[in-house]
């Protein structure tokens, strides 16, 4: 079974990217892998033969808390999924470092069908990525992303308007988008502006 994978930091808009795509695994039949990855999350050293104590595991805590929320929210979500649908797994990692190696490794084993994520905030205090971090993380992980919108959701989408020239990427996501709308019986109309 193919996995969907979600982009965390705990946030609302993190919260709608999961609940999105716990729709789209109910529909793809693909289980979730929920992911959090800081760079401030504390890593002992290991030296042999020296003890290093108990540690502070306070962030331990605090992550697998905030997973639970999550994990338990999208539960309560699957409950009003049609019963004809297979009900997702949900799986969680948290991990400490460089958020686009992590993704990058679980892409390893390519079971990954697509990764979700929540539009960022603006707020520089604890944002989940900048619009440049996704770029570069897009470009790096070459697999397919959906960015879900800031404080909403995707209700209808059925018009997708390209002010540029479609690379072969482009249109392969776009034959994956329009796929994706006769899954859920919509329609999506595309439309190529080139610029002069």
């Amino acid at each position: 079974m193919k996995t969907i994978l979600v982009l965390t930091d705990f946030s609302k808009n993190a919260l709608i990217a999961a609940e999105e795509a716990a729709l789209l695994a109910g529909r793809l039949n693909a289980n979730l892998l929920l992911v959090y990855t800081d760079y401030g999350i504390p890593v002992s050293t290991f030296y042999p033969g020296i003890f290093h104590g108990g540690g502070d595991h306070s962030w331990e805590l605090h992550c697998e808390r905030e997973m639970n929320k999550i994990k338990n929210h999208l539960s309560r979500l699957f409950s009003l999924i049609d019963s004809n649908q297979c009900r997702p797994i949900i799986s969680s990692r948290v991990s400490q470092g460089d958020l686009t190696g992590q993704v990058v490794n679980l892409l390893k084993d390519g079971n990954i069908a697509l990764m979700a994520i929540g539009a960022a905030t603006g707020i520089k205090t604890y944002p989940i990525l900048s619009e440049t971090e996704v770029y570069s993380m897009i470009e790096t992980v070459g697999c397919r992303v959906l960015t879900f919108p800031e404080n909403g959701t995707i209700s209808v989408l059925d018009r997708m308007l390209f002010a540029k020239h479609f690379r072969e990427a482009d249109v392969f996501a776009t034959e994956y988008l329009v796929e994706l709308g006769k899954l859920f019986e919509d329609q999506l109309e595309v439309e190529n502006e080139i610029l002069c």
